[in-house]
């Protein structure tokens, strides 16, 4: 994997304990009309074909679902994975599915977008959950280095980065419902926000504190 990859791949991550050990999707389909998954895990390609697959199979004509309910805890994963999952879920929203979302535990970087993009008044959050959302990281099991905008980006990687800032930045936007001034405050280096469940509401992120 050449340099520039492993820089786009690096993302919105958190700290290096993220996935270890975790539990893939667990799915299954109720006989009625909702489909329920959940991710107990690091966003990765494998959760990325996964609902890509299942978002496929409930807009085909002959489908009866009509709720995708995912329960999810996560520590986040690549920004550009996050933004494709979130933008998927938008787009099932947009067909008529609704996509209900329920975040448990930890939710953190990249799970915060995916809960941004369920349909609004169906995005949850129960109250005992860690949410954080920061700006964009790169590094690995060495630490990791908080990338701020570069107005005068010189190198490709900070051309990268900015590009994949504001790609992420207008996600935000368009989920919550905040003006750009705000979002972009959220993804500045040490302005980073830490809390539990209220705060995603607060946010704009999720609608619902729940149990």
């Amino acid at each position: 994997m050449n340099h520039f990859l492993k820089f786009v791949l690096a993302g919105l991550v958190v700290i290096s304990f993220s996935a270890c050990g975790w539990d893939k999707q667990e799915t299954t389909s109720n006989p009625d009309t909702t489909k329920t998954v959940r991710y107990d895990q690091e966003l990765d390609l494998d959760m990325l074909k996964s609902m890509r697959s299942d978002l496929e199979d409930l807009v085909k004509p002959d489908s009866k679902i009509k709720t995708y309910h995912m329960d999810i805890t996560s520590p986040g994963g690549p920004v550009i994975l996050a933004i494709e999952m979130a933008r998927l879920l938008d787009k099932a929203s947009s067909q008529g599915i609704t996509v209900e979302i329920h975040a448990h535990a930890l939710c953190a970087s990249g799970c915060t977008v995916l809960l941004a993009s369920g349909t609004k008044g169906h995005r949850f959050i129960t109250d005992l959950t860690l949410f954080l959302v920061h700006p964009l990281q790169a590094g690995g099991f060495g630490g990791y280095t908080c990338i701020d905008h570069k107005a005068d980006a010189k190198e490709q990687n900070e051309k990268a980065a900015n590009v994949l800032m504001e790609m992420l930045r207008d996600e935000y936007m368009k989920f919550t419902g905040k003006d750009k001034a705000t979002v972009e405050d959220w993804l500045t280096c040490g302005k980073e926000r830490v809390g539990r469940g209220q705060l995603a509401v607060d946010m704009g992120i999720a609608d619902k504190v729940e149990n």
